[in-house]
């Protein structure tokens, strides 16, 4: 695999919005603060008792191509991620 990072046009959203959001959470980070957060933040990995599904392709009207209704993407830039051609996800 060959990884490239583009900025791209916030037009191509329904192009960005075709790569799926679809992922098992199997881990996640516990945070700690030690000495009242002098000792700055701490992030542990930590597997899940039981892993589940996030699925966002599943939530109606949520993906990238709502985003310029829900916010002012006016001075938003986009970054897609490529193997080759092929888009394979962004941020």
């Amino acid at each position: 695999m060959t990884l490239v990072l583009r900025e791209e046009p916030m037009t191509l959203l329904g192009q960005h919005a075709q790569v799926s959001i679809v992922f098992v959470v199997e881990h996640v980070f516990e945070v700690s603060a030690p000495d009242s957060g002098l000792g700055g933040i701490l992030l542990r990995e930590a597997p899940v008792a039981v892993p589940w599904e996030k699925d966002y392709d599943s939530i109606e009207g949520e993906g990238p191509t709502g985003w310029p209704k829900r916010f002012d993407t006016s001075r938003w830039g986009l970054i897609a991620a490529h193997d080759e051609d092929t888009r394979i996800g962004g941020p």
